[in-house]
């Protein structure tokens, strides 16, 4: 740790700091390592920060370290310190091993973002003034006759607006300055635009008295030639001025690359579009593809997106036949053209458009014997294709090539009209104006297959590839030869194109302007935030876009790759760019599920980026939890586990996924794991009967041989991870039972294996994993990152000790019915016409008690009605399946659903609400509604919650006479009326006693620190107190589930350490069948709930019942309970069972039934323990639930009876 810290010093510097500060150390804390270790990392962080940390360091642990040699030295320390015991020489190597391993992660810190700005100084308009940019429509009339494509539509767009009656739109041009923006009148209108166009156009035109601009809050569309430096000024200054403004991007192609594009025109639009995503209000496009592309460069750029980015349709304005020239008329203005057999290219005639590769194309099936129509190519002949010297001049001279410079619309209109069908061999495109002009008047065209024309023309055009010429000569020899092929695709055409108008389109952009002009701006970074992170490579952005558009998609990918964020943004962004970079050759999506969060992360992430899906959870799911949920919105049939602190490099997924296809029986496959300095760092693994980790290849400079290979292993790290979605739902995906971390991926892979599935290294598949620790030199943090790793590795150990122990090539046995069930139900189908009910808990749904009581009482309501589980937020279905696998429950037909999914759905038939307090903490809404109170903590957990919400049901439930009675109680004190209140006992499931009975102790309850404590801790102090009476052979046996929060860590921990010289064994999150056998063999059973507690001032720290002292009597077990609360309803005393009042009393009644109770006495006591857990059965219960519901009983519409 100390040289994490020391990473900024020169090597002699760190010496004689480390040695100073040793000294130091020694003499503030002489008595304290602990402290002393405290004092040197406090004070080396200090010195790191005033150098100045970067964002991103990995370890130097001095250029002389050898992992190797310190290996080598702990392994001779343990030797010399402990040379009489293995056990502890054992010990002694793991904890330094932990250490060692801990030092070499590299540390990076997460950069922080710049703060936020809005993007405009634009104020909230209600009734703005629209303005339509035409100054580049001017500029470009003063040099050139006629438009281009940008030109047209631009006009267009205005032309629609001129014949709109409800439209009121200004024209605008550029003023005195660059800067400025001034009104037209209608005469400069007139004499700079319209009058160069035919009659067509102005026919709306309006008075417009010129002058004037733009104000604050007004908007200003700009739909043509704006992408030069001259608008990038503008958009800055109009934004800062506070005018609104929405610009039409036409394309990308500068960005997208290609041999036509010049490097200062690239860098002049990247700059033009940053801009433009940061300052204007709307972005139009014309296809989602460059939509698509857009956000995928900003993304690509670190630059965080402004604008909404909207797709319009571009219209068409239609020809009447009159308006037309026939073949006599074309004939006649073009005396060249063969006007009866020619095929048409529209387009600028430039190295972009490609029209040299339709006359190498025509030269070659002129040669091969075919009589080809003549090619014309109607455009401004940048290449100069039609002159005399043109290297097509034989085509020319042939009469199969003609070139047409300088048309009209109404010339082109007439020349796709009379063609056989049109060409268009264009390289990149923005829309394919051309296309689409092709299809609106009937007519097939035959183009390059390009995205943006597949999107379109759909099945509508014949598709040949720029970069095959055979292809695409057997695709024109087909339209040349086979006339009915032509016309049977033209037929499609005209009962399957739709036309859209320009005046639609223009009704949107007045749609959208008027609605982000009554929007407030939206805080944006400013520029461009692209930290640098190890391992992550800077990228040729023009070939990630061309790789992310061709294999990045949500549209039936065939793999989903799910990352988990909290509060990292920048690490996953850059993850995604990693993965864009390196990941070809099978399609995929990528799906960010997010841990609850700031709202910076979530606004960044809630912008939309193509071929990625959000899922915000709103709290933290932990990792497990959040990837099942994640694998549960995949649509691809593999899921990659990926941390978003592992980038990939090339080839990585396809390797896996070969190494899939060719071993169908393989569970999972993962890749080498690189350090960002190029080290190996794990080439999968084995766990070790002592459930330690042992990470093949870890520390090697270079793979060795045996790492080169492909084998099975024990596990991969989920930090990248290829298996079948369907087989990891069928093991029930990451198990609750290792939250928040460590051991799920492990186990995950044992569930695998269980079923016959083993898992692969795949060394072709490589993943830099950067591995950075959360804990950052904090001690307590590292403390309890030890200790829940501890705990979790004894679970691990516990549920897969038979597969961990080596028995030569014998499979070891195991049932995986403990965590993979084997029956299941199923919800109703969506078809089923049956009533919903709801049941809403607003806790976190974990095994325990209130869990069973709970889901218990749905699964009975699940008889008549289907049933929904409302939680307040996310949780993956998976869960139900791992919560009924603990409680011994088929939940199969229920579902979890989002409290804001619930709100916005239809009211249901029958509504059941948990809570804690006496006031519910949402309104009921149903026929029936009951709010099961499980103690009235307060008066009331929700600020919103009032007397009115509890009206709202119909009747309370609770679990026992003393609750009702508090409930009762408090309702009065809080001055409410009354309302009927109903005890329903939880359900207890029976237990098998066992003889002859162990002398040994249990207790049953999560490990939790406050609230509502099992008091594990002093149970401990009494068995510790026991042993000290004199009382001999007797365990202590602890179970129950662990809460992943970090005091219930450290309560844990704690309770270990303090048990550690005793006979005390813990059993956390056991399953159900090794704690029957916990319940029927044990002797006494403890409950402590309570203890220690002042119950007079905190009656709510008492047991509300007891689930597991039934549980326990059940199995014959006899209870000794705290004298309080639910249990002096269950427990007879002296006849089933004793209480006591302190700890005193506890020690004392054990030890005389241990020691001075003969053993027909003690069966008599178990017999009649058993007995009374009789009366608390699953039949009763369901019958109470289906009264108190007014159902009957009987019915079984799903199947379900008892736990089963």
């Amino acid at each position: 740790m100390d040289d994490e810290k020391m990473v900024q010093l020169t090597v002699s510097e760190q010496k004689k700091t480390k040695r100073s500060l040793r000294l130091k150390s020694f003499y503030h804390h002489p008595f304290s390592s602990e402290k002393r270790k405290h004092y040197r990392n406090r004070k080396l962080g200090k010195l790191a920060d005033a150098a100045g940390t970067p964002a991103a360091v990995t370890s130097d642990l001095g250029p002389g370290f050898s992992e190797r040699e310190e290996r080598r030295k702990i392994r001779y320390t343990a030797l010399l310190r402990h040379p009489f015991s293995a056990r502890k020489r054992r010990k002694y190597r793991r904890k330094r091993l932990d250490a060692l391993a801990f030092a070499l992660l590299p540390r990076f810190a997460m950069p922080v973002p710049p703060a936020r700005k809005p993007h405009s100084a634009r104020p909230v308009k209600d009734s703005p003034d629209l303005w339509f940019y035409l100054g580049d429509t001017v500029d470009w009339l003063e040099v050139h006759e006629r438009f281009t494509g940008v030109g047209r539509v631009s006009i267009e767009l205005f032309d629609a607006f001129l014949q709109e009656a409800t439209a009121s739109i200004r024209p605008c041009r550029t003023g005195q300055s660059d800067l400025d923006i001034v009104g037209m009148s209608s005469a400069e209108l007139r004499s700079g635009v319209l009058d160069r166009l035919d009659e067509r156009y102005g026919i709306g035109l309006g008075t417009f008295s010129g002058g004037g601009a733009p104000a604050r809050g007004d908007h200003v569309f700009f739909t043509g030639l704006v992408w030069t430096p001259k608008f990038t000024s503008l958009f800055r200054h109009l934004s800062s001025k506070g005018i609104g403004f929405s610009i039409l991007v036409h394309d990308i192609i500068p960005l997208e690359g290609g041999d036509h594009v010049e490097e200062a025109e690239a860098v002049n639009f990247a700059e033009w579009l940053a801009v433009s995503l940061q300052t204007a209000d709307r972005l139009y496009v014309s296809t989602n593809v460059v939509r698509d592309q857009i956000l995928r460069w900003a993304t690509l750029e670190g630059i965080e997106v402004a604008a909404e980015v909207v797709k319009i349709s571009f219209g068409s304005k239609p020809w009447s036949e009159d308006e037309l020239q026939d073949a006599e008329g074309l004939k006649a203005c073009f005396p060249t053209l063969d006007a009866d057999d020619f095929v048409l290219s529209v387009g600028t005639i430039d190295p972009r458009k490609n029209q040299t590769m339709l006359c190498r194309l025509w030269r070659n099936l002129i040669r091969s014997g075919l009589d080809v129509p003549q090619l014309v190519l109607a455009g401004r002949d940048d290449l100069g294709l039609g002159s005399k010297h043109s290297i097509f001049s034989d085509l020319m001279r042939s009469g199969k090539l003609l070139v047409l410079p300088g048309l009209g619309d109404a010339d082109i209109a007439s020349l796709t009209a009379a063609c056989r069908f049109t060409a268009f061999p264009s390289t990149s495109e923005g829309y394919g104006l051309p296309v689409a002009e092709s299809l609106r008047q009937g007519k097939l065209c035959l183009a390059s297959r390009l995205p943006v024309i597949e999107e379109q023309a759909g099945d509508l055009a014949w598709y040949f590839d720029v970069d095959d010429l055979q292809q695409a000569e057997a695709l024109f020899r087909t339209a040349i030869q086979d006339r009915d092929a032509v016309a049977a695709g033209e037929a499609k055409i005209r009962s399957g194109f739709v036309r859209p108008s320009w005046s639609e389109a223009a009704k949107r952009l007045e749609a959208e302007g008027l609605e982000a002009a009554r929007e407030k701006p939206i805080s944006i970074i400013p520029g461009r935030f692209l930290p640098e992170f190890p391992g992550a490579e800077t990228c040729n952005k023009t070939e990630v876009l061309n790789l992310a558009s061709r294999w990045c998609t949500v549209d039936a990918p065939e793999v989903s790759i799910l990352i988990v964020n909290w509060n990292a943004a920048p690490l996953t962004l850059e993850c995604i760019r990693q993965i864009w970079m390196h990941t070809e050759g099978h399609t995929y999506e990528v799906i960010i599920v997010d841990n609850g969060s700031d709202e910076d992360d979530i606004v960044r992430f809630s912008r939309p980026i193509p071929g990625v899906t959000f899922i915000p959870i709103g709290r933290n799911r932990f990792f497990g939890e959040a990837n099942n949920i994640a694998a549960e919105a995949a649509r691809g049939k593999y899921v990659v586990l990926l941390n978003n602190d592992a980038f990939p490099q090339d080839k990585w997924l396809a390797a896996l996924m070969n190494m899939m296809a060719e071993n169908p029986a393989l569970g999972a496959a993962g890749p080498m794991f690189l350090w960002p300095d190029g080290r190996v760092q794990e080439a999968g693994g084995m766990i070790d009967e002592g459930g330690y980790p042992v990470r093949y290849g870890r520390g090697l400079a270079h793979p060795t041989p045996d790492i080169l290979m492909e084998r099975y292993v024990d596990y991969i790290s989920a930090a990248a991870l290829l298996i079948d979605r369907a087989l990891f739902v069928k093991v029930g995906g990451f198990d609750l039972t290792f939250e928040p971390a460590y051991y799920e991926d492990s186990d995950l892979c044992f569930k695998l294996k269980a079923l016959g599935h083993p898992v692969g290294y795949c060394p072709a598949s490589r993943v830099i994993h950067i591995e950075g620790a959360a804990a950052n030199g904090n001690t307590k943090a590292e403390a309890r990152r030890k200790a829940l790793g501890d705990a979790n590795r004894d679970k691990f150990v516990s549920r897969w000790a038979s597969f961990l122990k080596p028995d030569g090539d014998k499979t070891p046995e195991f049932s995986v019915e403990s965590i993979v069930p084997t029956r299941w139900s199923s919800p109703p189908g969506e078809n089923c016409q049956r009533p919903t009910a709801v049941v809403y808990t607003p806790y976190a749904v974990t095994p325990g008690g209130g869990e069973r009581y709970v889901l218990s009482a749905a699964r009975q309501l699940a008889r008549t009605h289907r049933v929904e589980v409302v939680t307040p937020y996310r949780y993956s279905n998976l869960r139900l399946q791992q919560i009924g696998c603990a409680l011994d429950l088929d939940l199969g037909m229920l579902r979890f659903k989002t409290l804001q999914e619930f709100e916005q759905d239809p009211e249901p038939d029958l509504m059941l609400t948990m809570g804690n307090a006496v006031l519910p903490p949402i309104a009921g809404r149903g026929r029936k509604t009951v709010y099961h109170c499980q103690f009235p903590f307060l008066l009331k957990e929700e600020q919103e919650s009032d007397e009115a919400m509890l009206r709202s049901y119909q009747e309370v439930m609770v679990n026992s006479a003393f609750t009702q009675g508090f409930y009762e109680r408090r309702l009065a004190e809080a001055g409410m009326a009354s309302i009927p209140t109903r005890i329903v006992n939880p359900p207890v499931p029976p237990v098998a006693p066992r003889t002859p009975r162990k002398r040994s102790i249990l207790s049953v309850g999560r490990f939790i620190v406050g609230g509502h404590s099992k008091r594990q801790d002093l149970q401990v102090e009494a068995f510790r107190a026991l042993i000290e009476s004199g009382v001999e052979d007797v365990e202590l046996h602890l179970a129950g589930s662990s809460f992943p929060e970090a005091t219930d860590i450290d309560f844990l921990a704690a309770i270990r350490q303090s048990a550690s010289d005793l006979p005390v064994y813990f059993h956390v999150n056991c399953s159900v069948s090794e704690l029957e056998t916990l319940y029927g063999d044990s002797l006494i059973y403890w409950h402590a709930t309570g203890l220690g507690r002042d119950l007079e001032a905190e009656p709510e720290k008492a047991e509300h019942f007891g689930i597991s002292i039934v549980e326990a009597m059940s199995g014959g077990a006899i209870p000794i309970a705290l004298r309080a609360g639910g249990p002096t309803e269950i427990i007879t005393e002296g006849v089933n069972g004793f209480f006591y009042d302190d700890i005193e009393g506890l020690v004392d009644q054990t030890r005389r039934v241990l020691d001075e109770t003969p053993e027909d006495g003690l069966r008599q006591l178990s017999r009649a323990a058993h007995a009374r857990a009789a009366d608390f059965s699953y039949d009763r219960f369901n019958a109470a639930v289906s009264s108190l519901f007014g159902l009957d009983s009987s019915e079984r519409g799903s199947g379900v009876s008892g736990n089963a």
